[in-house]
């Protein structure tokens, strides 16, 4: 949903009768950037400097396949309307509302996060129980789009962990 809200503003911004499918490349880059959480991350996550990805925003170079493909897993668009802006949107369900689409990078900082903390408060639960705690903390991150925060993560394990 925030994806396709955020092509429809894109959209808008350009001119009223421009369609989703009609973004230009730069313009489909801008979207990644701002799915991404920012340049900075997208840059991060796809292993270029900054720079690289401005000179994709404005359209002076272009992204060679691998980093395309890098694009679009960090971004979580399609592959295929990232690249030419192919297949209307709302064929695609968006990752946060598609729980079958797993975002590896969050999954593995979730898995982290919560290991972490199990030392940290000298926890030892079932794998049963670390299981539900990772999931329900992933299913959170789907849903919202974010991170659980450090209060509702330490009530959930609270809630796991047996009196």
């Amino acid at each position: 949903m925030y994806f396709k809200h955020s092509v429809k503003r894109l959209s808008q911004a350009g001119q009223n009768s421009v369609e989703e499918s009609s973004l230009n490349f730069p313009e489909r880059i801008k979207l990644a950037i701002e799915q991404a959480g920012g340049a900075q991350k997208l840059a991060e996550k796809v292993g270029v400097s900054q720079l690289i990805l401005q000179g994709w925003q404005s359209g002076k170079t272009e992204p060679s396949r691998l980093a395309l493909i890098k694009l679009a897993n960090a971004s979580k668009l399609p592959i295929q309307w990232l690249a030419c802006g192919d297949d209307r949107l709302g064929k695609h369900a968006s990752p946060q509302t598609n729980p079958s689409v797993v975002d590896m990078d969050s999954l593995e900082e979730i898995i982290l996060k919560i290991r972490r903390l199990f030392v940290q408060q000298k926890l030892s639960l079932r794998s049963r129980a670390e299981a539900q705690a990772i999931r329900l903390v992933y299913e959170f991150y789907l849903l919202q789009g974010r991170q659980m925060d450090d209060a509702s993560l330490n009530n959930l394990i609270d809630r796991l962990t047996p009196q």
